[in-house]
């Protein structure tokens, strides 16, 4: 909430998800309980006009995006955009695990103008994910596969860029280094720890404001030495407890140029 209203006093029009209905629960069977659409980037993708529901890797997750379908809808009949889904993953046994996808989850999914990163850690996003989301996308765009280490879930935990020429990166979790269209960027590095507990993961909200968990003032020390404007706020709970942060907590559906 406290995140929400930060955003409504700087203008920003904010939409929030509605609860899962008991036959959404039970989509798509048997599976894990839960699905409350806490973090609301990685059930959905927004690049250029296409709004993409993606196909998420436990089963679980792959109820939430009901929970924004509604919006979804309403947001692209007004914009003429088109809202396009993945092909669900096929439904499998506990014992025979998450499916041969393909996967794509929102926090693996970083775009630097037309060039599209896809982290893949094994335990979310696969390389067929990647690959349809190259088909779908078109030659206009590069989509990269950006191996990662098991020790985190999605790309954002461990990559972050505020503005071009910067970024927040945990060079340990790249398991054949930063994407070479990143190398010669300046880089604020982080530790194994930091980017577990969510410091790579904030809010960019233009070239110059980045908003940050208040538990990382080293980063944000560092962002200000590059003539970043910080905002910090308390949000330390929902990446100890959840293992989310501030970019995994919203999706922009437009960006409006500066």
């Amino acid at each position: 909430n406290g995140l929400a209203t930060l955003l409504e006093a700087r203008g920003i029009v904010v939409h929030r998800p509605r609860k899962l209905t008991a036959a959404e629960h039970a989509y798509p069977g048997e599976g894990l309980a839960g699905g409350g659409l806490v973090f609301v980037r990685d059930p959905v993708l927004v690049v250029g006009e296409r709004v993409i529901e993606l196909g998420m890797f436990h089963p679980f997750r792959r109820r939430q995006k009901f929970g924004m379908r509604e919006i979804l809808e309403r947001r692209t009949a007004e914009s003429g955009s088109l809202l396009v889904s993945m092909p669900s993953p096929i439904p499998m046994s506990l014992e025979q695990g998450a499916g041969p996808g393909p996967f794509l989850e929102g926090g693996d999914v970083l775009l630097n103008g037309k060039h599209v990163y896809v982290g893949v850690s094994g335990h979310a996003s696969s390389p067929s994910g990647a690959a349809w989301l190259q088909k779908l996308l078109g030659p206009t765009y590069q989509v990269e596969v950006v191996p990662l280490s098991k020790h985190h879930e999605h790309l954002d935990c461990v990559l972050s860029m505020p503005r071009p020429g910067l970024v927040i990166a945990c060079g340990d979790a790249f398991t054949e280094g930063l994407p070479s269209s990143l190398r010669a960027w300046n880089r604020i590095e982080v530790t194994t720890r930091e980017a577990q507990l969510l410091a790579c993961n904030g809010l960019i909200l233009d070239e110059k404001t980045y908003v940050m968990d208040k538990a990382h003032p080293r980063v944000a020390d560092a962002l200000i030495n590059y003539g970043i404007d910080v905002i910090s706020i308390p949000y330390d709970v929902p990446a100890k407890l959840f293992g989310g942060g501030l970019r995994c907590s919203h999706h922009p559906l437009r960006r409006e140029s500066p």
